[in-house]
This record gives structure tokens, sequence and C-alpha cells, in this order.
């Protein structure tokens, strides 16, 4: 497949990932000013079961088996493929009776036995997840990125157009039913949108769904190289779950009411569809190059995945930094936009680095993938579940949200170096690109603090907080651009090979 195809495919999914991201982001806007922030908590108490489900359909479980069906020989791949289908049917329905019977407990231990039902609405995702993570493992083994990127978008304006729709006309038609009734309702907006997506991709990819029983070395090399990879591509998810539980019992042992914490809950939730928001560019710039990585290092093409790596280090260095500190900067101007006040601008502007620390994680993961060591991630994340297990119970009583940010932050930090440290990879960034990236952040950082700090010490209106952030988004987003273009930081065949590089590269006058 040629260069400029597999490009244009990365750019498409990537504008497809943000699409959906915005898309999953904004209809919370909508029904956080209509319910207020306790009902914000009590849909985002739920959030995380499918984020998980969502993560899993869109990297872990399709790598896994683009991978498997690389390595397949032509001839044995409809029978692979039967094989991987009744493999994921079978721990999609196990996840599901899980999540069905068990969730009352949960409810439980997330201080709200409300929560029970949209626990279990959340678990149906698991029946159809099965089909939908098969179809875009096949969409990405054949580098028909484009199929892949439309599912998604396909996928998000169904499951958004639905909650809307039924949260609107439980608010205003039926005013008796609860918050906790409109939520559960509105959450059969995510099957059906998971269903239109598999009814998509069957179409466009050809696939005829059939069963064959899995061989027991398959079941193998799915727990370890894929349950394991699949959990540590949803960290960030993993960690947000572990605030579902904790954080109220947590609160209310610092000394909060109930009632206190859950709106509080529902305030810092403010800043998941932002992390999203970030991320979206730099998962879909992961998931494009891992494909060609794996098949590099596959034929032993060290030249070409030097290349690959590099240019991926570089490109989520460039992104994933950008992202976090214009985030951090802009905070108080987007919160006041998005959410009506600046409440929790300080815990969530510190949240944003998040995503950088996520991105270079999912980096790590990729490699442990290619060199067949997806066993070593297991043990990251056990390091990483533990220091956010210490951080909150340690931080949430005395710094509250704040200390929710730290353990997470802490965390992710742990994650990365952990799993590091167990691979091989050396490849290394040229000096003079670390050089010439901490000029160009120096500089944008340092109008985001400014950003950052008239943010929180004005008052200002919706619309004044409008007129500020798109000032200091021109403003700290056009120097940063300036000077990664002034200093050559990429050449033409990087930014071609980035997502929307080839505008980039127009820009700077490549």
């Amino acid at each position: 497949m040629s260069l400029q195809k597999i490009t244009k495919g990365i750019s498409l999914l990537t504008l497809a990932g943000i699409i959906s991201k915005i898309l999953s982001a904004a209809y919370r806007i909508p029904l956080q000013n209509i319910v207020g922030d306790y009902g914000f908590y009590v849909y985002q108490q739920a959030y995380p079961i499918y984020g998980l489900c969502l993560s899993l359909t869109l990297s872990g479980v399709p790598l896994f088996i683009a991978k498997e069906l690389l390595q397949t020989k032509e001839e044995e791949r409809i029978e692979k493929q039967g094989q991987l289908l009744c493999l994921l049917f079978l721990v999609g329905i196990v996840i599901f009776l899980l999540l069905f019977f068990f969730a009352p407990m949960m409810a439980q231990k997330m201080g709200n036995r409300a929560l029970a039902p949209l626990i279990q609405v959340n678990a149906l995702l698991f029946v159809i997840a099965p089909f939908l993570s098969f179809a875009r493992g096949k969409s990405q083994k054949e580098l028909t990125l484009n199929h892949f990127a439309y599912s998604q978008v396909i996928e998000q304006s169904v499951r958004v157009t639905f909650i809307l729709g039924i949260t609107m006309l439980g608010i205003y038609c039926f005013p008796k039913l609860t918050i906790y009734s409109i939520a559960t309702l509105a959450l059969g907006g995510s099957f059906v949108g998971m269903l239109c997506s598999t009814l998509y991709l069957q179409k466009r990819e050809g696939i005829h769904w059939h069963f064959s029983w899995p061989k027991k070395s398959l079941f193998q090399r799915f727990w370890q190289h894929c349950f394991v990879l699949a959990l540590g591509l949803s960290l960030l998810l993993v960690l947000q779950g572990m605030d579902a539980l904790m954080d109220i019992p947590l609160l209310q042992k610092g000394g909060w009411s109930l009632e206190e914490a859950q709106v509080a809950k529902g305030v810092y939730d403010r800043g998941q569809p932002l992390l999203q928001v970030g991320l979206a560019i730099l998962t879909s710039l992961v998931s494009g190059f891992a494909p060609q990585l794996l098949q590099a290092h596959k034929e032993k093409k060290k030249c070409l995945e030097k290349r690959k790596t590099v240019i991926l280090r570089k490109g989520i260095c460039f992104y994933g930094l950008g992202a976090s500190l214009g985030l951090f900067g802009l905070m108080p101007f987007l919160n006041t936009i998005l959410f009506e006040n600046k409440m929790g601008s300080v815990s969530l502007s510190f949240l944003m680095f998040a995503i950088f620390l996520m991105a270079m994680y999912q980096y790590w993961i990729v490699v442990a993938q290619k060199e067949e060591k997806e066993g070593k991630i297991i043990w990251s994340l056990l390091c990483a579940i533990l220091v956010k297990m210490i951080g909150n119970l340690l931080l949430i009583p005395k710094c509250h949200f704040l200390g929710v940010v730290i353990s997470t932050l802490c965390s992710l930090i742990v994650a990365n170096y952990s799993l590091k440290w167990q691979l091989k990879e050396r490849e290394r960034l040229p000096f003079h690109f670390y050089w010439q990236q901490g000029i160009a952040l120096t500089i944008f950082g340092s109008l985001m603090l400014v950003s950052f700090f008239l943010g929180l010490k004005m008052e200002y209106s919706r619309g004044e907080a409008l007129l500020w952030f798109f000032l200091f988004f021109v403003l700290g987003g056009g120097s940063y651009l300036w000077l990664v273009f002034q200093q050559r930081m990429f050449s033409l065949r990087d930014w071609l090979q980035l997502p929307f590089g080839k505008y980039f590269a127009k820009i700077g006058g490549k």
C-alpha cells in the first residue's frame, strides 16, 4: 500500500477520532447545564465502564486481531477468523454476566445504590463489542483505515443523538422521571451506536460471521497479548474507575457530606470529556503507526522501523505536550465557556498533563507488542494501580480533588517508567529535537501560565471568557507553531506521515 494512501488513512482516522471525541464531549455540556453538577456526577459514575468498552473496541482488541491475522497464512485465515470471533464472544459474555449480577454491589461501593441500573445497562455493551472489535481489527489488518474512521463517527453520532434525545424528552416531557431513570434510558444509546457501527463495517469489509472453537494456545495468547494489552491502553479509564469507587467515601472521610461530595465529583468529572478530546489525535496517531511498526519489525526492516519509531515519538511530543500545556493554560476560560463557572479549574488544569503521559504509555505498549513482551505490561499496570490506590487513600481526605489529580499523574509516571525499564527499546530522538522542543515549550508555556493565572484571578461572563480563550489560543498556538516551523523540527517527510501534517507543512512553507 502506498505511503500516500496510508498517510491519508491515518489523517482520516485522526479526524474521525477528533470528531467522535467532540461528539462524545458535546452532549455532556447541555446535560450538565440542564441537570447541574449532581446530574453530571450520576452519569459519569457509570461512564468508566462504557469508556473501557469503547477503548477495547478502538485499540486494544483490534490491534490483537490485526496482529493475529497478519501472522496467519492466507489459506488458514478463514478458520482463524472464526476462532477469534468465538473467543471474543465468550469473553464478552463473561464480562457481561459479571457486571450485570455484581452491579448492586459495585453501586454500594460507590456509595449510591441507585447507580446499579446504569451499570447493568452498560454491561450490555459487552455483548455487541466482540463483533465491533473483530470488524475493526480486520479493517486495521487490511489498512482500510477510512472504514475504521467512518465507523467511529457513525457510532458516536448515533449514540449522542440518542442520549440527547432521551435526555431532552425526559427533562421536558416527563419531569417526574428522576435523573437516574433518564440516565439509564439514555445509556441505551451506546448499545445502538455500537450496533450501527458494526453493521456498517460488516457491509464495507464484506464480513461473514462464523464461529470456530478456539485452540487452547489462542486463549493463552489472548490473555498474555490482548487482555493485558487492552487494559494497558485503557489505563486512564481504569484509574477513573478507581476514582468512581473511592472518591466519594474518602471525601466523606475528609469531612464532606454525601451531597457535597457528589456535587464536587460532578465538577471534577468535567475534565473527562476534555481529556478525551485531547487524547483523540494522539490515540489515532499511535493506532495508525502501530500496524506499520509491527509489519516492519516482522519483516526485519530495521531502517524503516527506526524511522517510523522516531516519527511517532516526535509526533507524540509535538501533539501531546502542546495539547497538555494548551488545555492547562486555557482551562479557567474553557471551564466557564462550557460549564458556566470556573469551579475546580486548578485541579482540572493539572489533570490535563495526563494527556501526554497516557500517550507516551500507549507508545511503550506498542513497543512491548512489537517485541512480543506484552506480559511486561501487567507489572507496569500493577505498579500504577498500587500507586493510585495509595495516593487516593493518603491525599483525597486532605487535598480533596487536587489529591485525585496528583495520584493520577504519579500513577501514569510510574506506569511509563516501569514499562520502559523492562523493554529493550533504546531508540532516542536526536538531541537537537529536545533542545528545539524545549525552546518552543518554554515560550508557549509562559503564555499559558499567564492565561492560567489571569483566568483564575479575573471575573468574567461566558461571552468574555470566550474572547479571552480565543486571544490566548491564537497567541499561544501561533507562537508554538511558529517556533516549530522556524526551527525545522520536522522534515517534509515527517510532516506527511503525521495527522494533518500536510496542512502544517503548507503553513510552514515546506
